[in-house]
């Protein structure tokens, strides 16, 4: 598994890169997969559709930040998600849409 970002310090990783073998399936998992700029990079693209409640949860897993959807630490994030999902809706443009 590779980053790009230090989640502790919110800074970028400057790793080298890795070679994909040609028959190999390269996986990337990360917000705002599906903005304008990066159309066309991706073969196919799923789109988890999970409520905030759940996607806090798991983000706080991550990161140690406090699992509270009306909390301080979730604020930035809930606000670009919405931002995100409204100007590009993800779920319409995915190949196919995973929802619990």
């Amino acid at each position: 598994m590779r980053a790009s970002i230090d989640v502790s310090t919110d800074a970028l990783l400057d790793l080298p890169p890795l070679a994909v073998p040609a028959e190999g399936v390269l996986l990337v998992d990360g917000l705002f997969c599906q903005r304008p700029e990066l159309a066309g990079c991706w073969d196919r693209v799923i789109f988890l559709d999970v409520a905030f409640e759940v996607s806090v949860r798991r983000l706080a897993a991550h990161d140690g930040s406090v699992p509270d959807v009306e909390g301080p630490d979730q604020q930035r994030y809930i606000a670009a998600q919405r931002w995100y999902l409204a100007a590009c809706d993800p779920g319409e443009r995915a190949d196919l849409v995973l929802a619990p």
